[in-house]
């Protein structure tokens, strides 16, 4: 039987650590939602684990951003070290796993995940955390190679009037893959409070102040 995964484990032993996604969730929206909203979600992650979970975590390296098969790696106290591919929706949403490419079957059975899944969701109020085994993902390209009418059951392909690139997992998929997680309990879930719809607009003047003078701090800092 699998072990739980190390980071879950840090996260089932340390539940008050994920409140703060759950109140930030809101803020990740200031600058826009779809498309760049899920990489806002992820450099806050990767800072979260750099600075709340530290005595747990030695480091945390981010991929490149040309990298298109893990997102983080991180190396545990025991050093041991394990990559992950992190995804965060809204909801049970598709998750996109590839952003480039068209979508033909041999891309999609060939596709080579290399990392387990990271997965975040706020569903109502309630942040999700999972990870999703690398062999899961492989067993899917594995049905589909053996009976092709799954293809469009388990994966999300683009619509023609968008562009055609790319491809991800139906949420059916996500929710299918997130019960495999529960049963490995590689699986959490916490209530939270979400944050003030009343503040909504102040929070959103003050984030943009404190990011101006950031980039202007950054500038002055580091200009030749």
């Amino acid at each position: 039987m699998r072990k739980t995964d190390p980071l879950i484990d840090i996260f089932k032993k340390n539940k008050e650590r994920i409140d703060i996604l759950g109140k930030a969730w809101d803020i990740f929206y200031f600058e826009g939602r779809a498309p760049d909203v899920g990489k806002r979600r992820e450099n806050f992650i990767v800072e979260m684990l750099r600075k709340e979970l530290s005595h747990f975590i030695k480091s945390v390296n981010q991929a490149l951003d040309t990298e298109r098969n893990w997102d983080i790696e991180i190396t545990f106290q025991d050093d041991s070290t394990k990559r992950y591919s992190i995804k965060t929706t809204e909801g049970f949403s598709n998750v996109k796993i590839a952003w480039d490419g068209f979508p033909t079957k041999d891309r999609i059975l060939t596709f080579n995940f290399q990392a387990d899944i990271f997965y975040i969701a706020r569903n109502k109020d309630k942040i999700i955390l999972c990870v999703i085994d690398l062999e899961k993902l492989r067993d899917l390209q594995r049905e589909v190679e053996k009976n092709e009418s799954k293809l469009g059951e388990y994966y999300s392909l683009p619509n023609s009037n968008t562009n055609p690139r790319g491809f991800g997992l139906e949420s059916s998929t996500v929710k299918r893959l997130i019960e495999l997680s529960k049963e490995e309990e590689n699986y959490l879930e916490i209530d939270y409070k979400p944050f003030p719809v009343e503040l909504i607009l102040k929070a959103k003047e003050e984030y943009f102040k404190g990011w101006y003078d950031l980039i202007k701090e950054l500038i002055e800092k580091y200009q030749q």
